[in-house]
């Protein structure tokens, strides 16, 4: 399947080295759609007084990505707060949080 996907001239894979390379060769050089992705993260909550609680939650979720930036361009067609054009593939990381502060009335 990663073959087919690297080897699709309707694709968003194009190589860095000028223009479009000969799908009639084979996939492009350093293409590999498999990917990896992780999280890791803490909760804690805090009971200061009955039916109170007061709660921090931390996240960092991470994609890690295989193709070859070096020969990999990715052709984006724009959508999102990304323009259009050619990018380099990256790893992506991001952090999350939630603060939470909760009061109970029933018993």
């Amino acid at each position: 399947m990663n073959n087919l996907m690297c080897s699709s001239p309707g694709g968003p894979v194009r190589t860095i080295a000028g223009g479009t390379p000969n799908y009639a060769t084979g996939p492009v050089i350093g293409c590999n759609y498999s990917f990896e992705v992780w999280g890791v993260g803490s909760r804690t909550v805090w009971n200061p007084v009955k039916n109170l609680d007061i709660g921090v939650e931390v996240m960092w979720s991470e994609i890690h990505q295989h193709m070859d930036a070096t020969t990999v361009l990715m052709n984006f067609g724009g959508g999102g707060n990304r323009p259009a054009g050619l990018y380099h593939p990256a790893d992506e990381g991001t952090v999350s949080g939630t603060v939470r502060v909760q009061r109970n009335f029933w018993p």
